[in-house]
């Protein structure tokens, strides 16, 4: 392929190679299931346990409708001879249908390639999670030196969604694993990144979660909440009063915030969204203080 040939053309591009039809079929095979290893690169972490069994049920009634590809391994002495390119679901499922060989397209391909082939195909199959998604973006920048540019070229998305996406590995792990189990979307979280103090963050995430805010009622939200959390100007931001804040997270269970102005002047605010939560916190300060307030 020509190096200036750009991958956003899409998968079929891609499988194709400018090659025609007739060449194609030719690297069409049934190989043996055993022989194939996953690939290590791929950037899809999660999949629907009930969706793979839907796919397995049809593929035991009709086939499998698309073949999936492969390379040949560069260590052909162990028992796997091809290394997955795209398709790792159709071959999940069909290893559970009892399938002995697949239909697959072998073709050869360098690293760099087959995981810009397992993104592409992801996204255009829209299988990947919001998380999943920025960190492949990011692997495309950091281990194949792509930028923005380069990576919205190749996957067919426009350069401020490439950025926005992988921004949301700005926020804290616990946000990132409330968007990887579809608690909160991408939506909400591009909304959280415009507030700047972590903390916050995480409390408006609890916020959502237990108010089920949409997206439009968090923007309403935010209005509010962003007056009522400005930070005063001459409020000292200190280490160590961060790092006492992330004790009291740790003891309490919920954002704590520590406000020390120049004059030594302050307060702590710990934050709850409802009535057992409240009451939670006040057992835990009885509990480190004898059973007394």
């Amino acid at each position: 392929m020509n190096k200036k040939t750009r991958l956003g053309r899409g998968l079929d591009a891609l499988l194709t190679n400018n090659e025609n039809l007739q060449s194609l079929q030719e690297v069409l095979q049934n190989i043996d299931i055993e022989l194939i290893a996953p690939n290590p690169n791929q950037p899809r972490k999660k999949f629907n346990k009930e969706e793979l069994l839907t796919l397995t049920e049809s593929i035991k009634i009709h086939g499998l409708l698309q073949p999936i590809i492969v390379t040949p391994t560069k260590y052909p002495s162990t028992d796997k001879k091809y290394i997955l390119i795209a398709g790792e679901r159709r071959l999940r499922a069909s290893k559970q249908a009892g399938v002995k060989k697949i239909q697959a397209i072998i073709r050869d391909s360098t690293e760099n390639k087959n995981f810009e082939l397992a993104i592409i195909e992801n996204v255009q199959r829209e299988n990947l999670n919001p998380i999943e998604e920025a960190l492949a973006f990011k692997k495309l920048g950091e281990k194949y030196h792509l930028t923005q540019e380069e990576i919205s070229k190749q996957i067919g998305k426009s350069r401020p969604v490439i950025a926005n996406s992988i921004r949301l590995l700005d926020l804290p792990e616990s946000i990132q694993q409330l968007i990887e189990s579809n608690v909160i979307s991408a939506g909400h979280a591009r909304l959280i990144l415009s507030i700047q103090n972590n903390e916050q963050q995480i409390e408006v995430a609890q916020i959502i979660q237990k108010k089920k805010l949409s997206v439009r009622d968090l923007e309403k939200f935010l209005l509010i909440f962003n007056k009522e959390n400005k930070i005063d100007k001459n409020t000292v931001v200190d280490p160590d009063i961060n790092a006492l804040e992330s004790e009291f997270i740790k003891i309490f269970g919920t954002s704590v915030k520590i406000n020390i102005n120049k004059k030594n002047i302050g307060n702590i605010r710990i934050n709850f969204h409802s009535i057992d939560e409240f009451e939670g916190i006040l057992e835990k300060m009885k509990s480190s203080n004898g059973g007394k307030l």
